[in-house]
C-alpha cells in the first residue's frame, strides 16, 4: 500500500432507535488495524471510517474480518445492531521517489583550518505533494545546511548549502551527498530511491611550503647561547636554486580593511579585485599576482603619467620606505609603456615585495642638466648655484 497507511471503508446504516447517541465499535480478527477509527457522516445513513494500518505489518496479503457493532453505551452493553465484513489488505513496498540536483555534480576547494565556506545547490522533486529530504554523506566529508530535513515543495527547488565537515585533513576526496525523501518531517515514512549528488573535494593545507627540519648539530635559534636578543647565530649555507616563491591565501575578515572578491586565473596569473577601506577616496583595485615576477601592486593613477622606465619611491604613512625602479607595468594582462591619470594598472617594483594597501608610488625620472640649464629652470644665476 502507498503512503500514508490508512484504509477507508464506506458503510450504510438503516433502522430506527430511540438512543440519542450511537457508539460504533470496530473489532478486527487479524489485528491488521490499530487505534480508534475516524468515522464521519456522509449523509442520511451514510458513514465513512478511516482505519490505520499498523506500522509493523509485513509486505504481502493480510485477510481478516471486521466486526462492526452499534451500541447505545460506550461499553456496548446495549447492542443495537451488528454486522461483519471480510477484508484483504495487500501491503507493498513504498513507492520510489527521486529528485534532481542542480548542478548535477560539484567540485569544491577548501583550505584546512580556514573559514567555513558554503557552496549553493538546489534540490527538486516531481512529487505532487510536499515531501521532506533527508541528506547524508556516508563518508562524512561534506555536510548540508540546513542539517535537518529539507522541505521540498511540489515543482519548487529547495536551496541547500554544502559545507566541509570540521577537521577534514588536507587531501582529495570523492563521494556523493545522498537525498532520501520522506512523507513526514520525522522521516518515519520513507520513500524508496536515493538521489545522488557526486562531489570532488580538495582540501589544501594552510600553506604549501615544505616544513623546515632541524639541521644536524644546530641548536634552536631562540635559545642558542642563552640570548633572548638572538645575538647568537648558526652559520648556514643556503642554495638559492632550492628556494622557490610560494603564495599563501589569507581569507579576508572584518578586521582587514580590504575586501577581496573571487579570484580568476588566466595566463598563469591570478587576478582579484580588492576594495580599499571605505574611509579612503581610492577606487577598487585590480590586482594581478605573478608567481614568477613576485608581488605586483594594483594601482590607480591619481595624477600625472606612470611610465615603464621610471624610478619609483614607495611612500607609506608619509615616509619614503624604499626607492627603486619599475620592473613591470601592465594594463590588465598586457604590457604597457605608460598609464595616465584615471586608469588602473599593475606595477611591479624591482627587488621589493612588501607592498601594502594604501602605499603611494611616486614615480620620477632623473635628468642630467648643465649648470646653466639648472639655473634657467630655477631662475637662480648659475654663479650662485
Amino acid at each position: 500500500m502507498s503512503l500514508p497507511n490508512v484504509v477507508g471503508i464506506d458503510a450504510t446504516v438503516s433502522g430506527k432507535t430511540s438512543a440519542s447517541v450511537i457508539y460504533v465499535v470496530v473489532g478486527d480478527s487479524a489485528a491488521t488495524f490499530s487505534g480508534v477509527p475516524d468515522i464521519t457522516n456522509g449523509g442520511a445513513g451514510q458513514y465513512h471510517a478511516a482505519l490505520n494500518v499498523i506500522d509493523t505489518l509485513a509486505i504481502g496479503a493480510h485477510a481478516g474480518i471486521l466486526t462492526i457493532s452499534l451500541c447505545s453505551d460506550i461499553q456496548c452493553n446495549n447492542l443495537l445492531g451488528r454486522t461483519t465484513v471480510s477484508y484483504t489488505v495487500t501491503v507493498t513496498e513504498n513507492p520510489v521517489l527521486t529528485g534532481a540536483w542542480a548542478p548535477g555534480t560539484i567540485q569544491l576547494t577548501a583550505i584546512h583550518g580556514d573559514r567555513q565556506l558554503h557552496w549553493p545547490t538546489n534540490l527538486s522533486v516531481t512529487s505532487a505533494q510536499l515531501v521532506y529530504a533527508q541528506l547524508s554523506d556516508a563518508a562524512n566529508v561534506v555536510l548540508s545546511d540546513p542539517s535537518g530535513p529539507v522541505t521540498v515543495f511540489s515543482q519548487i527547488s529547495a536551496s541547500v548549502s554544502i559545507t566541509v565537515s570540521p577537521n577534514v585533513a588536507p587531501g582529495t576526496y570523492s563521494g556523493t551527498l545522498d537525498a532520501v525523501f520522506c512523507a513526514d518531517s520525522a522521516c518515519t515514512k520513507m520513500y524508496r530511491g536515493v538521489t545522488h549528488l557526486p562531489y570532488t573535494l580538495t582540501v589544501l593545507s594552510m600553506t604549501n611550503l615544505t616544513p623546515l627540519v632541524s639541521m644536524a648539530g644546530a641548536q634552536d635559534w631562540l635559545t642558542i647561547q642563552g640570548s633572548s636578543a638572538h645575538t647568537g647565530y648558526v652559520p648556514v649555507t643556503v642554495n638559492p636554486s632550492n628556494i622557490s616563491p610560494r603564495w599563501l591565501w589569507h581569507s579576508v575578515d572584518a578586521a582587514t580593511p580590504v575586501f577581496a572578491l573571487d579570484t580568476v586565473t588566466s595566463s598563469s596569473k591570478v587576478f582579484t579585485l580588492t576594495t580599499p577601506d571605505t574611509g579612503t577616496s581610492l577606487s577598487p583595485i585590480l590586482v594581478a599576482i605573478d608567481e614568477g615576477a613576485g608581488t605586483v601592486a594594483g594601482c590607480y593613477v591619481v595624477d600625472g603619467v606612470l611610465k615603464r622606465d621610471a624610478q619609483v619611491r614607495v611612500v607609506r604613512d608619509g615616509a619614503i620606505i624604499y626607492t627603486s625602479k619599475l620592473s613591470s607595468l601592465k594594463r590588465f594582462k598586457d604590457d604597457a609603456s605608460e598609464v595616465r591619470t584615471g586608469f588602473e594598472c599593475g606595477a611591479g617594483i624591482a627587488n621589493f615585495n612588501d607592498v601594502k594597501v594604501g602605499d603611494i608610488l611616486e614615480c620620477f625620472q632623473v635628468t642630467k642638466l648643465s649648470a646653466a640649464e639648472a639655473a634657467a629652470q630655477s631662475n637662480v644665476p648659475a654663479s650662485r648655484k
